[in-house]
């Protein structure tokens, strides 16, 4: 995000979870816990990228 920013306007940045969220039949990809540690590293992505917006 923050190499991003130095291209592109934070509106322009979209943060995506959809990268190791998803499973392979009845194998999943990641444990609860691990999902949890990477939604949680967006929204902090994004409180921090709303911030900046409003600095520009």
């Amino acid at each position: 995000m923050k190499d991003a920013l130095r291209f592109y306007a934070p509106a322009q940045i979209f943060l995506n979870p959809d990268c190791g969220f998803g499973t392979f039949s009845s194998r999943p990809m990641n444990t609860w816990e691990t999902a949890a540690a990477k939604v949680g590293a967006m929204v902090a992505a994004a409180r921090e990228l709303r911030g900046r917006r409003s600095m520009r």
